[in-house]
């Protein structure tokens, strides 16, 4: 069988061309449910999957003639799925019975890491799977799971969901919110087993109390941010230019306009990772909040400055196209693209 067939975009420069996966030289190709990350050189890099690409590890560097790279026996075994056995409840949250997983915002200060916080919302039951067969389609999970996974002896703290959901989606928002969308309120993912999608939109607030954590929303869903009373409260950043590039670690001084007034201590700087999203998960997907100096007025302007440090290493911001916005409590500018090397 031929090889499959791949389009490669470069956003930023409009261009697209062909890349290949290899087919199993047994037979068809077949290959699915694969897992990938940037490692910090900025190779892709995708682990697994399904029949013959069980145990195969592909790397992909971004070049204008570059390929896939195929080690076919790169892992030693299949590579298995998390089953979440130490959560507290013990409730499946991968294929079939899909939820969804996010790493909440990451902020960086004097260039270290603070806590790194996982959040996992949703799934279906144990049984779901099997009585799907039986066209018994049970309802899926609103527990939320929320740990610490930097502490030393991390430990689950569990919340609920005003609604419950399989296969939902988990997008962070350039505040540092997190949008919860999609899936169906019963069955579970595949052989279209999934039953009742949900259509309301849940925002969950990472910095509120446990209990006020969550927001839904009923019709179609539009950030608060975006609503024309606060306008006059988001910033537009001024400089640097889209398609900028800096260093690590370097400083990035950024000229922006707010309207209203500016509250200068409710003022962040941060940087979302473009992801890609499968099987519920937006893989790569993190959200920095910079190190930031104390805002100041731009004199010759009336606009506002403030300087920012890039993250210290690639261990934290894999090599790459980053959007970069100003928050302004809690109300973001446009994105401007930046890449980090």
């Amino acid at each position: 069988m031929p090889p499959q067939l791949q389009r490669l975009l470069r956003p930023l420069r409009g261009v697209r061309r062909g890349v290949e996966l290899r087919s199993s030289t047994n037979g068809p190709f077949k290959r699915g449910c694969s897992s990938g990350s940037l490692m910090p050189d900025g190779t892709v890099t995708q682990t697994g999957g399904t029949a013959d690409g069980e145990l195969v590890v592909r790397t992909y560097s971004s070049c204008d003639t570059c390929d896939w790279e195929e080690i076919p026996t790169g892992l030693v075994q299949g590579r298995c799925c998390q089953d979440f056995s130490d959560h507290p409840r013990r409730e499946p949250r991968n294929y079939p019975s899909t939820g969804s997983g996010v790493l909440l915002s990451i902020r960086i200060v004097n260039g270290t890491v603070g806590a790194i916080e996982f959040l996992v919302c949703g799934g279906a039951p144990r049984s779901a799977f099997p009585n799907a067969f039986k066209e018994v389609f049970d309802g899926a999970l609103d527990s939320c799971g929320r740990i610490v996974i930097s502490d030393p002896d991390p430990q689950w703290v569990m919340e609920s969901m005003p609604l419950a959901r399989v296969m939902g989606d988990m997008l962070l928002l350039p505040n540092g919110d997190v949008l919860i969308i999609n899936g169906a309120s019963a069955g579970v993912a595949g052989w279209e087993f999934g039953r009742d999608p949900v259509l309301s939109p849940v925002v969950y607030r990472p910095g509120n109390p446990i209990g006020s954590r969550f927001e839904l929303s009923l019709e179609e869903f539009s950030p608060a941010y975006l609503d024309s009373n606060v306008s006059g409260l988001r910033p537009v950043i001024i400089s640097p230019m889209t398609s900028s590039n800096i260093g690590y670690g370097n400083e990035m001084v950024i000229n922006f306009a707010v309207s209203n007034n500016l509250d200068p201590v409710s003022v962040m700087v941060t940087l979302g990772a473009p992801s890609f999203n499968t099987h519920s998960f937006s893989m790569n997907q993190r959200l920095l909040v910079l190190d930031s100096g104390i805002v100041t007025t731009d004199l010759d302007s009336s606009n506002y400055l403030v300087s920012v440090a890039m993250p210290p290493s690639a261990n934290i911001a894999p090599t790459g196209l980053y959007l970069l916005f100003v928050v302004h409590k809690d109300i973001p500018s446009e994105g401007i693209w930046i890449h980090i090397q």
